[in-house]
């Protein structure tokens, strides 16, 4: 979602079930994005906040996507979508340098004059520690795109794995109701499945089709 919010997404696969979810608005998401570089003023406890309002754990040693640590004046961060985590040197509350890391040998790889750091999950908290709000969805990103081509894979498919998570949902919902519990209602987490159909007719689609021994024997 940041790649195409920020418009540096090339190529994005996606489920029948990851058209379901509201999101945060892109540039919402894109505010709640962190950029640091040698020479930014930014309290280490301050960055912790901050990271586990964005979805990330702290984890000692760092060795996954979406873990921190915070150690005296180093940070170990490790980005969703990067090959490996980066280690930030503090003097003070000033980043000294920030460096690609081996989790494995915690040796230093290469040094960086910035990173980028979005959140882990699409409903992250803002920056302000309140709950995002969700009046966007996977097609206000896509939206964003100056090129755009829609394909779906096994139209029929997607549609029947689309039918079977929206109604799993709903059940979850009443379930939920029924133990009387306190939950939003469904519209306010999800675009029913009916609306996503709505907007893939337009896409290009791609059929799989199976070929004979014949054929492939002729080919």
């Amino acid at each position: 979602l940041h790649g195409l919010a920020t418009g540096q997404a090339r190529i994005v696969v996606a489920s029948a079930a990851a058209l379901l979810p509201r999101l945060p608005a892109p540039e919402d998401l894109v505010a709640a994005s962190l950029e640091l570089k040698p020479g930014d003023d930014i309290d280490p406890m301050d960055l912790a906040d901050i990271l586990v309002r964005a979805g990330f754990t702290r984890e000692d040693p760092v060795d996954q996507h979406g873990e921190f640590s915070i150690r005296g004046n180093v940070a170990d961060i490790f980005p969703a979508g990067d090959r490996l985590p980066v280690r930030l040197e503090f003097v003070g509350d000033t980043i000294e340098s920030i460096r690609q890391f081996d989790p494995a040998t915690q040796r230093s790889v290469t040094s960086l004059d910035r990173i980028t750091v979005a959140p882990v999950r699409e409903t992250a908290d803002t920056l302000e520690g309140r709950e995002a709000e969700r009046p966007a969805t996977f097609f206000s990103y896509l939206g964003r795109a100056s090129r755009l081509r829609l394909f779906v894979s096994e139209f029929d498919k997607v549609r029947e794995a689309g039918d079977r998570r929206f109604t799993a949902l709903l059940d979850s919902y009443q379930d939920a109701l029924a133990r009387e519990e306190r939950v939003l209602p469904p519209a306010r987490l999800m675009l029913p499945w009916p609306d996503v159909m709505s907007m893939l007719p337009s896409a290009t689609s791609l059929e799989t089709f199976a070929a004979d021994a014949d054929m492939v024997d002729g080919a």
